[in-house]
């Protein structure tokens, strides 16, 4: 039974909000025209992105300790005796971010990072084309990591059924060892969360001229268009 609170609503919203913001950024990049009224979303999502990840990076480090990145199990020999105990469908579930997962949050917010950094320097047109590979490469390789990622976890659930899809839902997993669950989900600090994203996407929006496909935000002038060389 699926009891014990392990993910505060920081780290659930963050979760549910980067990959929101990834998919629909990457299905404008991959339907639209670099023409369309609808491409720049695509890189006002990236802002808003950037932000989320110096959030994530602040939250791991003063987070619940289940969100802190001294509670990942990033080691190589963990990593591969979970993987077989997974296969097995056998071994007990760690409260928090089990080895795969880890590695996957991880690499996720390496290569969300490249695609923020990279973007910003496509639209200042720093490094041309290097950049543009860089980004796409990044893109792409989030993507396959998210597709590894969903189908882990499924594969997981079939294997051991103890509901882990859901645990990024309501924060919950199956009893553990005692001292494993988290006192308090954090609701005031989800709750400054959404309004803070709520805020700045207001303030990005009444600050993106359409019709320039220009972004003025607090002193910075961006053109929302890949930079001609």
């Amino acid at each position: 039974m699926r009891s014990k609170l392990v993910y505060d609503w920081p780290t659930r919203i963050f979760h549910w909000v980067f990959a929101s913001g990834f998919l629909i950024a990457f299905a404008i990049a991959k339907t639209q025209d670099e023409d369309s009224f609808r491409f720049p979303i695509h890189m006002l999502i990236g802002l808003g992105w950037l932000v989320l990840i110096l959030f994530r990076i602040l939250w791991g480090w003063v987070g619940t300790p289940h969100a802190r990145f001294s509670g990942f199990q990033l080691g190589l020999p963990s990593l591969l005796h979970y993987l077989r105990s997974i296969m097995k469908g056998t071994g007990r579930e760690p409260a928090g971010h089990n080895p795969a997962s880890s590695w996957v949050a991880i690499l996720m917010l390496t290569l969300g990072s490249g695609i923020v950094v990279s973007g910003l320097m496509m639209v200042n047109g720093i490094f041309g084309e290097i950049a543009e590979e860089i980004h796409e490469w990044c893109g792409n390789g989030f993507l396959i990591l998210a597709g590894l990622h969903v189908a882990g976890v499924l594969f997981h659930l079939f294997r051991k059924k103890d509901g882990i899809a859901f645990s990024m839902v309501d924060g919950k997993k199956i009893e553990t060892t005692a001292g494993d669950a988290i006192s308090s989900s954090r609701p005031v600090a989800g709750g400054m969360l959404i309004i803070s994203l709520l805020v700045i996407a207001v303030a990005i929006a009444r600050s993106y001229d359409v019709p320039s496909r220009t972004l003025k935000l607090a002193g910075i002038t961006l053109k929302l268009g890949e930079a001609e060389d």
